[in-house]
């Protein structure tokens, strides 16, 4: 009331008011500074997300050991839940479904990847490696990966996500990374060869492995198996045979 008396009678006539008097009238109406509770409460969101991605980790953690048994189908997300001591609600409060969290850990695990796979082209580049050494280094590197992550492989590669879409576009963009990368990495040791043709025989070399290391994922064939070190040194052995040949 007293602010509002003030402003007529500044209105009505011209007064020089003192300093102080302006400071007391300015004071009044300027907008209340947030307590410093509320300030607190607003500075810990970074913590707050850091808690929140250490969760998704955890879930996705849970879940890559889950379908090593289990399709993605057939994977419970109450189960998931109850093996981290996560609720269900807190659950759908990050992911709106399945498909969704299905989508994310497939998506993190090729992210995984790029990082992973970029310190071995950097640790290759700075040795002088041979050809040989070049295929070792790339087939054990994916193999172990394929033995790391073979149920979630197995699950992407035989999901069909509701509603269509490609559920396998993480995946293909990480192999067009790994060819690409191979064949600049081999292609100065088969200078022999036409430049068409390196390229080719590279190329191909590449969908072979990927090939072999699918079908120990889905199938189990035998005689090697995933798992085995052999697997690895036969793998090698009949690239470098082919780049030779």
């Amino acid at each position: 009331m007293a602010v509002t008396v003030m402003i007529i009678i500044v209105m009505k006539r011209k007064i020089d008011w003192p300093s102080a008097a302006i400071s007391t009238v300015n004071a009044s109406l300027t907008p209340a500074v947030p307590a410093a509770s509320a300030v607190s409460r607003r500075s810990d969101s970074p913590r707050r997300r850091q808690r929140s991605m250490a969760t998704v980790q955890a879930l996705n953690a849970a879940a890559r050991e889950v379908l090593k048994e289990k399709s993605i189908h057939a994977l419970s997300i109450s189960e998931l839940c109850a093996r981290i001591g996560m609720t269900t609600g807190a659950f759908y409060s990050s992911f709106d479904s399945k498909e969704a969290f299905f989508e994310s850990l497939q998506r993190s695990a090729c992210d995984a990847r790029v990082s992973e796979f970029d310190a071995l082209l950097a640790g290759i580049e700075e040795e002088d490696l041979t050809l040989d050494q070049i295929c070792e280094h790339f087939v054990r590197y994916l193999v172990t990966h394929a033995r790391n992550d073979h149920g979630l492989l197995r699950a992407s590669m035989l999901h069909t996500p509701q509603g269509g879409g490609d559920h396998w576009e993480p995946f293909r963009e990480l192999g067009t990374r790994y060819k690409e990368a191979l064949v600049l990495q081999l292609a100065p040791h088969l200078k022999r060869l036409a430049p068409r043709e390196r390229n080719l025989r590279i190329r191909f070399a590449n969908q072979a492995i990927f090939s072999l290391i699918v079908h120990a994922v889905l199938n189990r064939p035998g005689p090697l198996l995933l798992e085995h070190e052999a697997f690895i040194v036969e793998s090698t052995r009949m690239l470098c045979a082919y780049f030779d040949a």
